[in-house]
């Protein structure tokens, strides 16, 4: 490589800019990585439990506001849709007020059920769409 940058001219100029192209591309990269809209988080419930969780994405959207785009449960065993089963549609999803957060309910599931559910939001002002990412573990008794 320091044989392109002796011969100097145009060749060093291309190769100083896909440096920089590469340089960005991989800082992107890891910004996104630190920037997820939420981390992977595992909660424990049983079938006859329903309680709030939440999914924050204040890193990514900002001051910006959100609207909700969508919310699905599915089964990580079978692949199927469980959101009617494991996501209350009383209350719905919802922004949390004054909050980058997404509020929604899960309810019931079957033993041994392990659920993914993708929480997706918009930025309210670049239109921008992220998903954020809780996998609930359904399980009999108190014994979790």
């Amino acid at each position: 490589m320091g044989a392109i940058f002796q011969r100097g001219g145009a060749e060093t100029r291309r190769v100083m800019r896909t440096m920089r192209a590469v340089g960005r591309s991989l800082t992107i990269a890891a910004l996104i990585g630190t920037l997820s809209a939420a981390s992977l988080l595992t909660v424990h419930k049983t079938p006859a439990e329903a309680f709030n969780l939440g999914v924050d994405f204040t890193q990514v959207i900002g001051q910006d506001g959100l609207a909700v785009v969508g919310v699905v449960a599915t089964d990580q065993m079978t692949g199927a849709d469980v959101t009617a089963a494991m996501v209350a549609s009383s209350p719905a999803p919802a922004p949390l007020a004054g909050t980058d957060k997404v509020m929604f309910r899960v309810q019931g599931g079957q033993n041994s059920q392990n659920v993914l559910i993708g929480v997706r939001a918009m930025d309210l002002t670049t239109g921008e769409i992220y998903e954020g990412q809780i996998t609930v573990l359904v399980v009999s008794g108190t014994g979790h």
